[in-house]
């Protein structure tokens, strides 16, 4: 799911606005990643650290650079399953919302 940089910028300013919003984009990631739609699953965790704690701060938990992070998620090919995975714990750990 390509989205557009004006689409961008609006989620980024509602999960900012609306913790609410992110919980409900944490879910959606969670069902993509279900479903194996890796595409959407890395779309979705990169406008959501956008929006939230940020690359850097992630990375942190990861123990990999912001640059490794950021590429992972900005890659036209999606990470491992695995990887995704681990971004998406981490990054419920941070934001204190429970794992699923």
């Amino acid at each position: 799911m390509e989205l557009t940089q004006n689409y961008d910028i609006g989620i980024i300013e509602r999960i900012k606005r609306e913790r609410a919003f992110a919980e409900a984009l944490l879910d959606e990631v969670d069902e993509t990643s279900e479903n194996k739609d890796y595409s959407v699953t890395q779309e979705l965790l990169r406008v959501l650290i956008i929006g939230t704690i940020g690359f850097g701060r992630l990375s942190h938990a990861l123990s990999m650079t912001s640059e490794k992070l950021q590429e992972l998620l900005e890659s036209a090919t999606p990470p491992a399953p695995g990887q995704m995975s681990s971004i998406t714990k981490a990054l419920k750990l941070a934001l204190g919302v429970a794992a699923s």
